[in-house]
C-alpha cells in the first residue's frame, strides 16, 4: 500500500500596512501550485493572488505524497516571505508581485531548483526543435500518421557540477537535458533519450548563462521502469542538490555532513533512474566517481 499525507496545518495569515496575505494549494491531475493572496483589511476586498511555486507530478508516484503546501508566512524587511514544508522560503514583493527565492542563509535571493528546471526546459526549445522525432509519413490520402513513441523533453531533476572538484569563482551547475517517450505498449515503463543539450547555470542565482547542444539527434538509449518512490524520497535528493549548489557556489568540497547529504540524496535518485545514471556516468564522470566513494 502505498502511503498517505496527512493533512497540512492551518497557516495563520499575516497582516502588513493594511493589506492581510493568506496562504493557499489548489491542484489538478498534472501539480499543485503554493500560492498567495492579498486581501483588504478593512473592505475584505481580494486584492490579488500570485502563484509562488509549482509543484510538477511525477509519474509513478502517489500524487498527494508529492503535494507541498506551505507552512508558515512572514513579513521580512517588506517582502512577504513564504516558507514551504521542505523549508524552501520566497520573498513575494507585494508592490510588485514579483516572487524570488532566499537562500537558507544570508537571505541572499535564490531561484529553487525546479524553477531553474523549467527555465532550463524553455530555454532549449529552439534546439528541441531541432532534434524531435518527425511525425510518420502519412499514407497516400490520409492524415499525418503519428509517431509510436511520444517525446517530451525533460530537464534532469538533478543538477551536476560543471567542474568537479569545485572551482574557486566558478560557481557553475550543468543541467542536462534529455528525453522520455510514452508509448508502444508500455505501462509502467518510459523511453528514455541520452541528452541533447545542456544549460550552464549559476549554482547561487539559478541564472541560465548558456545553452549547449550535445547532440545532433535524439537516440534512444533505453526504457526506463516507473514504479513508486519511498516516503520522503524526495525530501533526500532535495538535500542532496541543495548541499551541492552549496558546495559548487563556495568552490569548496563540501563538509562530512553536506558530503553525506549529496550522497544519500543522488544516490537515492539514481537507484531509481539507472538508465539516466548511466548516461551521466559518461558526462560527468569525475563527480559521479566521488559519489560512489566511501
Amino acid at each position: 500500500m502505498l502511503a498517505k499525507r496527512t493533512a497540512p496545518a492551518e497557516v495563520s495569515p499575516v497582516v502588513h500596512e493594511g493589506v492581510s496575505y493568506r496562504a493557499g494549494y489548489v491542484h489538478d491531475e498534472r501539480g499543485g501550485r503554493g500560492t498567495l493572496e492579498a486581501v483588504e483589511v478593512a473592505s475584505g476586498k481580494p486584492l490579488w493572488t500570485v502563484t509562488v511555486y509549482e509543484v510538477h507530478y511525477q509519474n509513478g508516484l502517489e500524487t498527494d505524497v508529492q503535494d507541498v503546501y506551505i507552512r508558515t508566512l512572514a513579513i521580512q524587511d517588506g517582502c512577504v516571505v513564504v516558507t514551504t514544508e521542505r523549508d524552501v522560503s520566497y520573498c513575494v514583493n507585494p508592490k510588485t508581485r514579483r516572487v524570488t527565492g532566499l537562500a537558507a542563509q544570508g537571505g541572499e535571493r535564490m531561484q529553487s531548483y525546479q524553477a531553474i528546471r523549467r527555465s532550463v526546459e524553455d530555454a532549449v526549445e529552439p534546439l528541441w526543435r531541432k532534434v524531435q522525432p518527425a511525425v510518420g509519413t502519412p499514407p497516400i490520402g490520409g492524415p499525418p500518421r503519428p509517431p509510436s513513441v511520444f517525446w517530451m523533453p525533460r530537464a534532469s531533476l538533478v543538477p551536476m557540477p560543471h567542474a568537479w572538484p569545485p572551482l574557486p569563482g566558478s560557481p557553475l551547475l550543468d543541467v542536462d537535458v534529455f528525453a522520455a517517450g510514452r508509448g508502444s505498449g508500455l505501462a509502467d515503463a518510459e523511453h528514455q533519450s541520452g541528452a541533447f543539450a545542456r544549460a550552464v547555470v549559476n549554482a547561487t542565482t539559478g541564472e541560465i548563462l548558456r545553452v549547449e547542444a550535445l547532440a545532433p539527434a535524439l537516440k534512444e538509449v533505453g526504457i526506463q521502469g516507473v514504479r513508486p518512490a519511498p516516503l520522503n524520497f524526495w525530501d533526500g535528493v532535495d538535500a542532496g542538490v541543495e548541499g551541492l549548489r552549496a558546495a559548487v557556489a563556495s568552490g569548496t568540497m563540501p563538509a562530512a555532513a553536506v558530503a553525506e547529504a549529496i550522497r544519500k540524496g543522488y544516490g537515492g535518485f539514481f537507484g531509481l533512474n539507472d538508465v539516466w545514471k548511466q548516461q551521466l556516468l559518461a558526462l560527468h564522470p569525475e563527480f559521479m566517481a566521488w559519489l560512489s566513494a566511501s
